[in-house]
């Protein structure tokens, strides 16, 4: 006699996306969970004049210099004083770099088959270049690198 119970494939790892999620003007968004080296509260930053008004400044975290920037400044000029608020940091180059965003929502898991290649309407056209899909419809991808690669982060000096 043969079993005709269906075999059940568990779900691997590699079946799975697993991000880290955050809000943006009220965006669900979610970033590589790789991409992200810590999660921290807003640390004391010390302004760097002349610098855009998207750069916070500078932070001591865990004794190293970081820059910190706001991806809601970024995006719409607008930076909301938020308790909520949240650095992810990220590393670059030798160091790290702090990216400011209004609330951290926690692990979010997700089917890679459930991942769409266009962008919600919802998204602002300049945050488009920096997510290239979406989970679930409704979890926008954050590309860290593309956004630290882009031609705007990386002239952010060009005012001093």
């Amino acid at each position: 006699m043969h079993n005709t119970t269906p075999k059940v494939i568990p779900t691997t790892s590699s079946q799975r996306w697993q991000g880290v999620g955050f809000l943006l003007h009220g965006l669900d968004c979610v970033v590589a969970a790789d991409a992200i080296t810590e999660i921290i509260p807003i640390p004391k930053i010390t302004a760097l004049p002349g610098a855009q008004p998207w750069i916070r400044g500078i932070a001591n975290v865990n004794g190293r210099l970081v820059p910190v920037v706001s991806l809601g400044a970024f995006f719409s000029g607008a930076d909301k004083n938020n308790p909520e608020a949240r650095v992810l940091l990220v590393p670059h180059h030798d160091g790290a770099i702090g990216l400011v965003v209004d609330q951290v929502t926690g692990i979010k898991q997700f089917a890679r088959d459930n991942y769409a290649g266009q962008v919600p309407v919802s998204v602002p056209r300049n945050m488009q270049p920096f997510t290239p899909g979406s989970y679930d419809t409704r979890h926008i991808v954050f590309s860290v690198a593309q956004f630290l690669g882009s031609e705007q982060f990386l002239t952010a000096d060009a005012g001093f």
